[in-house]
């Protein structure tokens, strides 16, 4: 089943900036170290997380609810994969084909 609705409101998206920068403070001293990285950022784990599992366009395509639980869950479980989240992720499409009007035709004698 698709659903539609438009995209994320700015309110929605202010609430989850700020349970990001709480909980990466929280989080910060507990991620253990990655080979690649000198130096652990909880605020891009979060960020990169979220990007991960909801996709690019999560602002447009998510639903704000489910991103909160799996900011909860990153709090958690901070040193765990993203993959391992378990909890609902939905992706909502913005447009039907059938709600789109076709284009009109160009008319070439429209503005002789």
């Amino acid at each position: 089943m698709q659903l539609y609705r438009a995209p994320m409101h700015p309110d929605e998206i202010a609430i989850i900036r700020a349970q990001v920068a709480q909980l990466g403070a929280k989080i910060q001293p507990l991620l253990h170290p990655h080979g690649a990285l000198a130096k652990r950022n909880a605020y891009a784990h979060l960020w990169l997380g979220i990007r991960t599992v909801f996709g690019e366009t999560w602002r447009e395509s998510a639903i704000s609810s489910e991103i909160e639980g799996f900011v909860r869950w990153i709090g958690e479980n901070p040193n765990e994969d993203y993959e391992a989240f378990t909890g609902p992720v939905s992706r909502i499409s913005l447009q039907s084909e059938s709600i789109v009007a076709p284009k009109a035709p160009i008319d070439p004698g429209l503005f002789d």
